[in-house]
């Protein structure tokens, strides 16, 4: 399962910038980005920063995709 999430959509419907989330979370511009293209996950503690800035729950955020890859499908046989 991959670890999804609707970072980008509740960002810019709030009107926040890339930068302007990483600065009030002590991370990157790029973290960010890498976050919202599903290239890297955030830890806890910057899951936790990032809904708590736009006023949501992790939950909202983030979500796994239960599709099973063809690589997990195959290893169960």
């Amino acid at each position: 399962m991959r670890l999804l999430n609707t970072l980008k959509k509740n960002r810019r419907y709030r009107n926040i910038t890339q930068q302007e989330l990483a600065d009030s979370t002590s991370t990157t511009r790029q973290s960010i980005h890498s976050i919202e293209n599903n290239k890297s996950v955030p830890s806890v503690s910057l899951a936790i920063l990032i809904a708590d800035y736009l006023k949501l729950n992790v939950e909202d955020l983030f979500y796994f995709d239960k599709k099973k890859s063809d690589q997990e499908i195959f290893r169960i046989f």
